[in-house]
C-alpha cells in the first residue's frame, strides 16, 4: 500500500472538508435534475412505457455489473481520484445524453454509463469519510445523508421544474451538465488535496475481494451493518410505494390530513440528522441499530394492523377522547402520526449509524470494495421484495406490503437476536474499533 505513512490515513483541513461536502450538495442536485431530464426524454417518444423501462433496466444493469469492479478500481487508485475519475464519467455521459439523439439504443448507452460511473464516484465518496473527518464519522455520514436529501430535493423539487418550464427536458440536461462541470472541478481539486492521504493499493490487492469478505464475516459489527442497511434501503423503498395508495385509497385522507402525516415524518428524519451528527459515536452504533431495527419493524406492522383495530374501537366508543375521533381518518391520523415519526428518525439514523460502523472498522485500503460490496447486496436484497411489494401493493392493497415487509422485518429480528444471544453462529455484534488486519 502506498500514501500515507503509516498506513494511516489523513484528516482533511476544514477547507477540504467544506469542497467536500459542496460536491456532495451538488452531485446530488446535479443528478437529479438529470434524472428528470432523461426520464422525461426516454418517455417522450411514441413508446414511452418502453423509453422509461429502458431506463430503469440500463441502470440495473450498470449497478450489477460495475459495481466491485467499480469498488475494486476505488482502491486501486485511491479514493480521491476515484472520485474525479467517476465525476468525469458522469459529465461526459451527461454530455452524451446532449449529443446523441433520444433513440431506445441511446438511452440505454446513457443510462447504462451513468449507472456505472455512478459504481466509482459514490463508493470513492464514501470511502473519503475517514479522510474527512477520522475522529467522527458518524457526524461526516450525517452530513452527507442531510446533504443528500436536501440536494435531492433542490434538484427534483425546484431546479428541474424550472429548467422544465423554461425550455424543457433538453434545458434540464443541460442545467445539470453545468453543475457537472462544477463537480468535476471541486473532484479534480479533491484529488489533488488528499492526494498524500488516501491509500492506493496494487492491481493485484485492489481487486482481490477476500479480505472484505472475511471484514464482513469475521470478527466485527461490520455484517451486521450491511444487514440492516440493506433492510433499512428495503422497507424505506417499498413504503415509498405503498403509503401514498395507502393514505389515498384505503385510508381516503383530505390534503391537510396528509399534510398532518407527512410533516411528523419529516420531523423526525430532521430530529435523527441533529441527533446522528451531535450524539452518536460509533462504539454505540451497532446498538442503535437494533433498536431502529425493532422500532421500524413495529411501525411497520402498526400501519397494516394497528390504524384499523383503533379506529374501529373509536368508532363504537363513548369515551371522550374517542368520540371526537369517531371516524377512521381522525383516529389514523393520530395513530400515523408517532408512526411517521418513528420511520423518519430510525430511516435517517439506520444510514448513519451502519456507514459509520464501516468506515471506521474497515481496513485501509478497502473502503472502496467494501462499500461496492455493500450497495450490491442491498440491491440484490432488495430486488425480489420491491417487485413483489409493487404487485401486492396493486392486487390487494398496501396493507399487504406492510405486512410483506413487516414479516421479513420480524424474522430479521428474530435471527439477529437469536445470534446475539449466542443460540446461532455468533454474528459479532460488538463495538467496532478500527481494525488492523491485513489489506487483501
Amino acid at each position: 500500500m502506498k500514501n500515507g505513512p503509516g498506513n494511516r490515513v489523513q484528516e482533511a483541513s476544514g477547507a477540504t472538508r467544506l469542497l467536500y461536502y459542496t460536491n456532495r450538495a451538488l452531485s446530488q442536485s446535479g443528478q437529479g435534475v438529470f434524472m428528470v431530464g432523461l426520464l422525461l426524454l426516454a418517455g417522450g417518444g411514441q413508446s414511452g412505457a418502453v423509453g422509461l423501462s429502458t431506463v430503469f433496466v440500463a441502470m440495473m444493469a450498470g449497478a450489477l455489473i460495475c459495481g466491485l469492479p467499480a469498488g475494486a478500481l476505488t482502491d486501486r487508485l485511491g479514493a480521491s481520484r476515484a472520485l474525479f475519475v467517476g465525476a468525469t464519467g458522469r459529465l461526459t455521459v451527461i454530455a452524451l445524453a446532449l449529443l446523441l439523439p433520444m433513440s431506445p439504443a441511446a438511452i440505454a448507452i446513457v443510462a447504462f454509463g451513468y449507472s456505472a460511473a455512478s459504481q466509482l464516484f459514490s463508493p470513492a465518496e464514501l470511502a473519503l469519510v475517514p479522510a474527512i473527518s477520522k475522529q467522527r464519522p458518524a457526524k461526516c455520514h450525517a452530513m452527507l445523508v442531510a446533504l443528500q436529501y436536501g440536494g435531492q430535493g433542490l434538484g427534483f423539487g425546484i431546479l428541474a421544474p424550472l429548467a422544465l418550464w423554461i425550455g424543457g427536458a433538453t434545458l434540464a440536461v443541460q442545467f445539470s451538465f453545468v453543475m457537472y462541470v462544477a463537480v468535476t472541478a471541486i473532484s479534480a481539486l479533491l484529488a489533488m488535496g488528499l492526494r498524500h492521504g488516501v491509500p492506493t493499493l496494487s492491481a493485484q490487492q485492489s481487486f482481490s475481494f477476500s479480505g472484505p469478505i472475511r471484514y464482513f464475516v469475521r470478527g466485527t459489527s461490520a455484517g451486521y451493518a450491511g444487514i440492516l442497511l440493506a433492510f433499512g434501503e428495503l422497507a424505506s423503498k417499498a413504503l415509498f410505494v405503498a403509503i401514498p395508495v395507502y393514505l389515498k385509497d384505503e385510508l381516503a385522507l383530505g390534503n391537510m390530513q396528509f399534510v398532518l402525516l407527512i410533516a411528523p415524518t419529516i420531523v423526525g428524519g430532521a430530529i435523527g440528522l441533529v441527533w446522528g451528527s451531535r450524539s452518536l459515536h460509533v462504539h454505540a452504533a451497532a446498538p442503535v441499530l437494533r433498536l431502529c431495527l425493532i422500532a421500524s419493524v413495529a411501525s411497520v406492522i402498526s400501519l397494516a394492523v394497528l390504524g384499523p383495530v383503533v379506529a374501529g374501537v373509536a368508532s363504537s366508543s363513548d369515551w371522550t377522547l374517542l368520540s371526537m375521533l369517531d371516524n377512521s381518518r381522525g383516529m389514523s391520523t393520530l395513530i400515523l402520526t408517532p408512526v411517521g415519526l418513528m420511520l423518519g428518525f430510525c430511516f435517517t439514523v439506520t444510514p448513519i449509524a451502519g456507514r459509520a460502523i464501516l468506515s471506521s472498522t474497515a481496513p485501509a485500503g478497502q473502503h472502496g470494495r467494501v462499500f461496492a460490496m455493500q450497495g450490491m447486496f442491498s440491491d440484490f436484497v432488495c430486488i425480489l421484495p420491491l417487485a413483489l411489494s409493487g404487485i401486492s401493493t396493486e392486487m390487494a392493497g398496501a396493507r399487504s406490503t406492510f405486512l410483506l415487509v413487516g414479516g421479513i422485518g420480524i424474522a430479521l429480528v428474530l435471527v439477529l437476536e437469536l445470534t446475539r444471544l449466542g443460540r446461532l453462529r455468533p454474528l459479532m455484534l460488538e463495538a467496532p474499533a478500527t481494525s488492523r488486519s491485513p489489506i487483501a
